[in-house]
């Protein structure tokens, strides 16, 4: 979950890792209970999203970018929504596929910022470790890339 960018709180900015849960408590500290603008969630199962959308403040924006839960049609809870949350899914190769102009231009301008981007930490491992490798990246306990 990552907040700031809008609202009275403009000028406070973060991001928090996800995995077990734990994550929640690092926002709810650092936001001081007065909540997120966007919630980015990678992770499937109710708890997270569910946990997720409680770190929003209204009017906050959750972005799912996985498939999981939709693909096992998994039902989401509505009584949050009653804040004013949007829910929205962002799914690159969907975009490819039904508008192909608008996905070149999207990253047509990301390719042009990549040079002012913060660098993401990376976690690298031999080719004979990529079984750890996969377990380290299923927890979902990482922030960056996983080489």
């Amino acid at each position: 979950a990552g907040g700031g960018g809008g609202g009275d709180d403009g000028d406070r900015s973060g991001a928090f890792g996800h995995g077990d849960l734990s994550h929640l408590g690092a926002g709810a500290a650092e936001w001081s209970g007065a909540g997120v603008d966007v919630v980015l969630n990678s992770l499937a199962g109710e708890e997270h999203i569910s946990a997720s959308l409680a770190l929003l403040k209204p009017f906050g924006r959750f972005v799912e970018l996985g498939k999981r839960d939709a693909y096992l049609d998994l039902p989401l809870r509505s009584s949050p929504f009653l804040r004013g949350l949007t829910f929205t899914s962002a799914h690159l190769d969907v975009l490819m596929l039904e508008m192909p102009r608008a996905a070149r231009m999207l990253f047509e301008e990301v390719w042009r910022e990549l040079p002012n981007l913060p660098r993401l930490p990376c976690t690298s491992y031999d080719l004979d470790k990529v079984n750890e490798a996969l377990d380290f990246m299923a927890r979902g306990v990482h922030i960056g890339k996983i080489l």
